[in-house]
């Protein structure tokens, strides 16, 4: 199962019908490395109608992203 696919069915399980994002927006999180929970509370929020831009400005100073763990398991 892709990332893309996980997401989606996060959303499901947690009782969304659609997921609140786009397709390019989870794809663009993805793509900047934002971890699950980080992606379910923006969907949360762009759900409850906040804009997708708005709600990105409010997570910059939150560590949003997945841990690189290369480097930990190499030790």
């Amino acid at each position: 199962m892709t990332r893309f696919d996980q997401i989606v069915t996060m959303f499901a399980k947690w009782g969304f019908i659609e997921t609140p994002l786009t397709a390019s927006q989870i794809d663009q999180l993805i793509t900047w490395n934002w971890n699950d929970d980080a992606i379910y509370q923006i969907g949360c929020d762009c759900h409850n109608g906040f804009r997708f831009n708005e709600v990105l400005k409010d997570y910059q100073h939150i560590d949003v992203h997945e841990p690189d763990l290369g480097e930990w398991w190499s030790r």
